[in-house]
């Protein structure tokens, strides 16, 4: 379907979601190597420009506190952006997080 979109020419972003979270938490979502594959692969085809990723909704519960969220974050991060891929970019437009602030 993407590719139909980009022949017509048309603009598109594709908004992935990936948290790292445990599979008792998202039963339905794909191992983290599997979405940081997919990252890349749309970053290679279409563009790094062409993918959001999104690091929600953030969890705060036993072992995942803000310390485990920063850790998670950069590392899932980092796997999204080798040195020497053209996709470095894919989370260069995003600011660097300063602080992870729980909302209640």
């Amino acid at each position: 379907a993407l590719e139909a979109v980009r022949a017509q020419g048309l603009p598109f972003v594709v908004q992935f979601t990936l948290t790292g979270y445990a599979r008792t938490l998202e039963r339905s979502v794909p191992p983290s190597a599997a979405g940081i594959g997919q990252i890349l692969d749309l970053a290679q085809r279409y563009g790094s420009r062409a993918v959001v990723w999104r690091y929600d909704p953030v969890l705060f519960a036993d072992g995942m506190d803000a310390a485990f969220h920063r850790r998670n974050f950069a590392a899932l991060a980092a796997a999204t952006s080798a040195s020497e891929s053209p996709t470095k970019s894919v989370r260069s437009g995003i600011p660097p997080a300063r602080s992870i602030v729980a909302v209640r």
